[in-house]
């Protein structure tokens, strides 16, 4: 998983499988990840942690996030002691003593997948466990949820026109396509009550609408998007069994920017091998195991063809040595070559 040295920050895409047992949670299986990278964001100044994974057409997945309390404060220390090392700008004396302090804070993790952001997890700094494994999206009425999918890219002739063909022209979105994307930021978070809908509510709110991602959307096969095959987005939205928390955390201040991200490269094996990141697979063997029917006749049949190969010996050796004349239009007797015909071009026939 791609980690963060200075904050101890990582993040994590896993596979999901149904448990074989009842009951059980489903099964983790982590994507392995290639061309780890950190940069830095040159707009907003994030650190940038980067991987590529491979796709799966059809699996739903999680993102595991481990957000340490001081994970702020941490980065930003060491940000400070590289310009101490490299100064370009004299540091101000009230930042530099209120930086150096590690201090627990709030955080904010924005999900988007595809370029379409989808939902936020808050973390508080009073959490008693700094890892949080997200596998669906839900709202703040807590009455529905879609889950974290892997699918198919549906694609379509630009030249056919139908209503139902309808397609994504949001260049966002379009060159967004696979990647997978949470944005850290920090904020200060206060814990209020759901509104929670009962049998007694007289007015009962309606169900909020489902998040259209590029699971449900269509892009043209031209598209030089088109080769990914694959999108990351949620499944269909479906009634939640379990009851929503009775409280909820709500942002009450955030930073404008990130500070953290964690981005997620997601690509078919054929380009991840054509980009030499992993090597073409060998086509497998098949082991031919002959007939044991067909071997005896096959040995029946070469015996008898070596009894009449044995009596025809002497004719054969004759006649290949036998030169063979013939007269030409003139009366003159000269060796008569093998005429041959060129067959070479009859395939293209």
């Amino acid at each position: 998983m791609p980690i963060n040295s200075a904050s101890g920050a990582s993040c994590q895409i896993n596979l999901l499988q149904p448990s074989p047992s009842a009951g059980s949670p489903s099964i983790r299986t982590p994507c392995e990840e290639y061309d780890h990278q950190t940069t830095l964001d040159p707009t907003t100044g994030a650190i940038q942690e980067m991987v590529t994974i491979q796709s799966q057409q059809a699996s739903p997945f999680g993102i595991l996030i481990d957000i340490k309390p001081t994970a702020y404060s941490s980065l930003k220390q060491q940000q400070q002691q590289q310009q101490q090392q490299h100064p370009t700008n004299p540091p101000q004396s009230s930042t530099h003593d209120h930086q150096s302090v590690i201090i627990p804070e709030d955080y904010a993790c924005k999900i988007i997948l595809d370029g379409i952001w989808v939902g936020s997890y808050r973390h508080p700094k009073s959490a008693s466990c700094s890892k949080k494994h997200i596998t669906r999206i839900v709202p703040a009425d807590g009455l529905t949820f879609q889950a974290l999918q892997f699918a198919k890219l549906n694609l379509v002739d630009p030249d056919d026109y139908d209503d139902d063909n309808h397609q994504s022209l949001d260049e966002t979105v379009i060159k967004a396509l696979g990647t997978i994307q949470i944005d850290v930021f920090r904020c200060t978070l206060v814990a209020q009550p759901r509104c929670i809908t009962t049998a007694t509510t007289t007015i009962v709110p309606p169900v909020q609408p489902p998040t259209v991602t590029t699971n449900q959307m269509k892009f043209s096969e031209r598209s030089k998007k088109a080769r990914i095959s694959t999108s990351a987005g949620l499944a269909q939205q479906a009634i939640s069994r379990a009851p929503p928390s009775e409280m909820r955390w709500l942002d009450q201040s955030i930073d404008p920017f990130p500070f953290l991200q964690f981005i997620f490269k997601y690509k078919p094996r054929s380009i991840l091998e054509s980009e030499g990141i992993l090597f073409a697979q060998p086509a497998p063997t098949v082991e031919f195991k002959p007939d044991p029917q067909d071997q005896i006749r096959s040995e029946q049949s070469s015996s008898i063809d070596n009894h009449h190969d044995c009596s025809r010996n002497d004719e054969l050796e004759a006649h290949d040595h036998k030169r063979v004349k013939v007269e030409d239009d003139h009366g003159r007797v000269g060796d008569k070559k093998p005429e041959i015909i060129d067959l070479t071009g009859l395939d293209d026939l």
